[in-house]
């Protein structure tokens, strides 16, 4: 009987979603002829340890202080393994403060990891394999090398190799170097190289050619010259095979308290990062260049994986979705009566009627790249795009009820006071719209340009995590080759942490108040109703009619007054309107904090009938106007 390839999944991979590269691969091979077998090892810990504590591990706990990889120290040196009390000595530096409980409950995964990877070896018939591969993402390195460590001990002539994020470019040359019972690693694009690797490897030819491997000889790890290999037609991949991730989720005790959805691609790289890369984003290290699917193969797929999984929500994890779905997709979508979550991550300046389209489609929830609320933050990001933008797309997300995956990043270097005073006093403002999920300071990661060129933007003593010094016992030259995520001196002044330490103070109020905050609107007869039950204010009802009504209405998107001005102007062409009349309003909306305002740009804060849509508003009714067009009742 010939034999088959073994794809293990090891903690700490969410549960919540099969693993894309595992599932491609699958299918890969079993396109190319080969019997391939997936095993998700990490629904097994979860029933160990608790789903609850697994969770908190893998998704809620910062992933470069490393409590995941922590405990599974044990499993992978032994009596060799630090001291339980060194993790929270490293945690002394950190921001994130655990709780005692929850390091107690991480001691305890770590007395048991030994175990449990034995136990997962005895689970195993290593007679039906000749190739096992391991991926590695986020806080998944230390379980997946004692997996392969004991997988050498109990079999030698089985061949290891290892893939996944953590094994990118000069990682997982590193790792292949420092760690002899890893065979092969594969760095990169897998999708057509790994089948070839298997061929190869089985035919006893050498590797070290193909693009992204490093294989040894006589010992020795050698990577060739060969680039990494690079996908361009994502039309050709095979669907996604996730049929092992779900077997083993039904076997779990896990099933019965998380809800899944169904991992896909429609895209890879990223087009925004082609033209600025963001100075923070280490994703794409290898392939910036963006590819997407055709809509119609993406339709495809989407339809595949709903008939395939029925009752599944999907996950896209591509880092930015195509705009040319918004309008070849989704609307294909909608219009066949499908609804289905569809989770994207988005740059934050979508249109409303690109965001409408995605709801018609089912979805309630996507990430879009906010990061800051304040302009000269996110220009220092090169995000191409400013804060007052950031409030239109989380305003229009309400109207709509989606839930909205943000955060902030701070710290950069060029920070200023002022910066972080503007967000706190606009926090007040928009106490109704959704808060952030986290703020946290900027974390260097690997291939984004403040990693690449740290000098240029004033960075100093970049160095390994804390974590990392627990995690492996090699000195500082290897961790920086080998970590994700590097730390550095802070570059933020002692004036500005002040102020960011004001803003977080902000922002959790914000979380406590905004789910009894509104600020809603409404026609009625012509005339514009708004309602302040903002938290902290007193209620005030206000009327607006005429003039009044439609700029209001018009700053439904940001414009600026000369904008503003133009559309008067157009709509009622009779009328002696000036730019002066238009500052009077804008003043009485500013003074009620009913509008944001940023330099010459505006936008109504509350939340609008979803029926109008940007520079759109309704047909003008003639009355005489007073106040103009200005009316408070308290």
């Amino acid at each position: 009987m010939s034999k088959r390839v073994l794809l293990l999944v090891m903690p700490f991979l969410t549960l919540r979603r099969p693993h894309l590269g595992v599932g491609l691969l699958k299918a890969g091979l079993h396109r190319a002829g080969m019997e391939c077998d997936v095993r998700y090892f990490n629904f097994q810990f979860a029933d160990i340890i608790g789903t609850g504590v697994y969770e908190q591990i893998a998704e809620g706990s910062p992933a470069h202080q490393m409590p995941g990889e922590w405990i599974f120290t044990p499993a992978l040196y032994g009596e060799d393994a630090r001291p339980s009390s060194e993790f929270s000595l490293a945690l002394v530096r950190g921001i994130k403060v655990y709780e005692e409980k929850f390091l107690q409950q991480i001691d305890h995964a770590r007395n048991l990891s030994p175990a449990f990877i034995q136990d997962c070896i005895r689970q195993i018939d290593l007679s039906l394999y000749d190739i096992v591969g391991l991926t590695s993402t986020f806080q998944q390195n230390i379980a997946s090398l004692a997996m392969v460590q004991a997988i050498k001990r109990q079999c030698p002539e089985i061949i290891t190799a290892c893939g996944g994020a953590n094994f990118e470019g000069e990682m997982g040359i590193e790792l292949h170097r420092l760690f002899p019972f890893i065979d092969v690693v594969c760095s990169g694009e897998a999708d057509t190289v790994f089948p070839e690797l298997v061929r190869r490897l089985r035919a006893a030819q050498p590797v070290y050619d193909l693009g992204g491997v490093t294989s040894r000889v006589a010992g020795d790890s050698v990577t060739g010259s060969t680039p990494p290999s690079f996908i361009n037609d994502l039309n050709a991949l095979p669907y996604p095979d996730h049929a092992d991730y779900f077997r083993d989720l039904q076997s779990s005790r896990s099933r019965e308290v998380i809800r899944c959805e169904v991992t896909m691609e429609t895209s890879r790289g990223c087009w925004w990062g082609q033209k600025h890369h963001c100075t923070f984003c280490g994703l794409n290290g290898m392939g910036m260049t963006y590819r997407s699917k055709t809509p119609d193969r993406a339709y495809r797929e989407i339809k595949h994986l709903l008939a395939k999984h029925k009752g599944y929500d999907i996950f896209n994890t591509d880092n930015i979705v195509d705009l040319k779905y918004f309008s070849e997709l989704f609307p294909r979508l909608a219009e066949e009566g499908v609804k289905v979550q569809l989770f994207y991550e988005t740059k934050a300046n979508l249109k409303k009627t690109q965001l409408f389209t995605l709801k018609r489609v089912g979805s309630t929830s996507f990430q879009p790249g906010i990061e800051s609320l304040n302009s000269h933050v996110l220009s220092l990001m090169d995000k191409g795009i400013k804060g007052i933008q950031n409030i239109q797309l989380l305003r229009w997300s309400k109207e709509m009820d989606f839930d909205v995956s943000w955060n902030i990043l701070c710290g950069f270097p060029g920070e200023m006071p002022e910066d972080y005073q503007q967000i706190t006093r606009w926090i007040p403002l928009i106490s109704h719209l959704q808060p952030p999920l986290v703020v946290t300071r900027f974390r260097l990661d690997r291939f984004s340009p403040m990693f690449r060129d740290p000098r240029k933007y004033g960075l100093a003593n970049v160095r390994s995590f804390p974590g990392h010094r627990i995690c492996y016992p090699f000195p500082e030259e290897s961790l920086r080759r080998i970590a994700y995520f590097l730390d550095c001196d802070s570059p933020t002044t002692p004036e500005t942490l002040t102020e960011i330490r004001s803003m977080w103070k902000a922002i959790d109020e914000w979380k406590r108040i905004h789910k009894e905050s509104t600020l809603t609107a409404e026609l009625d007869s012509g005339s514009l109703l708004v309602h302040d039950r903002r938290a902290g204010r007193a209620p005030c009802d206000y009327v607006f009619d005429d003039v009044a009504r439609d700029i209001y209405l018009a700053l439904d998107g940001v414009h600026t007054d000369s904008h503003l001005l133009r559309t008067l102007q157009e709509k009622y062409p009779r009328r002696p309107l000036t730019m002066g009349r238009v500052h009077e309003i804008l003043n009485g909306f500013e003074e009620r904090d009913l509008v944001l305002r940023e330099d010459n740009l505006f936008l109504a804060l509350a939340l609008l009938p979803l029926d109008i849509m940007c520079d759109e508003s309704p047909e003008p009714v003639e009355k005489p106007a007073t106040h103009d067009g200005l009316l408070a009742i308290a």
